[in-house]
C-alpha cells in the first residue's frame, strides 16, 4: 500500500465497536498485501483460549498497564468493557521506520474509520466495499444489515460546527 518515495511505512487505523467487523476486514488486508503488519496491543485482560501473549496481544496487569500510560508509552489507549487497550507508540514508530504499513486496530465509537496518508489506496479501498468501483479479484461480503458509507475528506472540513457528514455520506446496506 506504501507508495511514497521516503523508506518509512504508512500508519492505517480502523476503529469500530466490538464486533464491528474490524478483525475480519484486517485479515483480509494482511493476505492482500504483505507489507501491511497488524500492531500488537498491550491489554489488561485475561488471554482467551489459544491467544498467544506477544502475537495477539501483550498481556499485562492492569499495574503495569497504568504505569506505561503515565509514562507516555501509548500512541492510544482506552478502556473496554473493563479492561485497558494500548498501542505501543515505540513499536508502531519502529515498524513504520522499518518502511512496513502498519494496521491499528481499536475499539472507538459506533462507526469505523480508515485513516492513513494520502494516495495511499484508502478511498479506493472504501469504494470498493461500497461497489462504486468492481474489485480486481474476488468479492466483497458483508454480514446481513451491515452498513458502509463514504464522504469525500474535503465534505467534514468544509462543515459549519453545527452540521454532521451524516446526510452527506454515500451508503450501501448489505
Amino acid at each position: 500500500m506504501s507508495s511514497s518515495n521516503t523508506d518509512h511505512g504508512s500508519l492505517f487505523v480502523i476503529a469500530a465497536p466490538s464486533g464491528g467487523g474490524k478483525t475480519s476486514l484486517v485479515n483480509r488486508l494482511l493476505k492482500y498485501d504483505s507489507r501491511l503488519v497488524l500492531s500488537i496491543s498491550h491489554t489488561t485482560r485475561p488471554a482467551r483460549p489459544g491467544e498467544v501473549d506477544g502475537r495477539h496481544y501483550h498481556f499485562v496487569s492492569e499495574a503495569a498497564f497504568r504505569q506505561m500510560e503515565r509514562r507516555g508509552v501509548f500512541l492510544e489507549h482506552a478502556r473496554v468493557f473493563d479492561h485497558y487497550y494500548g498501542t505501543n507508540r515505540h513499536s508502531v514508530a519502529l515498524q513504520l521506520e522499518q518502511g512496513h504499513d502498519v494496521i491499528l486496530e481499536i475499539e472507538r465509537g459506533e462507526r469505523a474509520a480508515i485513516v492513513g496518508d494520502n494516495g495511499q489506496g484508502k478511498t479506493t479501498l472504501l469504494r470498493t466495499m461500497v461497489s462504486s468501483l468492481d474489485p480486481l479479484a474476488g468479492e466483497v461480503r458483508w454480514s446481513h444489515g451491515s452498513e458502509i458509507g463514504t464522504y469525500a475528506q474535503h465534505v467534514y472540513g468544509s462543515l459549519p460546527e453545527n452540521q454532521s457528514t451524516g446526510p452527506r455520506v454515500s451508503r450501501r446496506q448489505r
